[in-house]
């Protein structure tokens, strides 16, 4: 049995958007997304660096800066990424709970420290 061609093209431009897609992770982070804050260890070891997307002016009203999605990554003081994650809302960050062997933030990540 033989496909229609349309049918052939479109498997084949859904394929490409899906390897678009995936591949465009690390330029989005590089090209629109921007520092927000840092949380830094008791024994200034670690760091939690928050960033938020741009939203280029389509913030709904009543919306404040935070609000935005983002992603927070966690460093060593040698500045070598050890964790990273997507959040919805970077103000969800509020605290970060440091012990000796792991960061805590809730509700969004518990790593340990490395």
């Amino acid at each position: 049995m033989k496909l229609p061609i349309k049918i052939i093209i479109s498997i084949l431009v859904a394929v490409a958007l899906f390897i678009l897609s995936v591949s465009i992770l690390p330029v989005k982070k590089l090209l629109y997304s921007s520092y927000y804050k840092s949380f830094t260890s008791p024994d200034k070891n670690h760091r939690i660096d928050l960033y938020g997307y741009k939203n280029f002016g389509f913030a709904m009203p009543g919306s404040a800066a935070g609000d935005e999605p983002g992603y927070i990554r966690l460093y060593n003081k040698e500045n070598v990424m050890l964790n990273e994650k997507e959040i919805e809302m970077i103000q969800l960050v509020e605290t970060v709970n440091w012990t000796k062997e792991t960061v805590h933030i809730k509700l969004i990540a518990n790593w340990k420290l490395q």
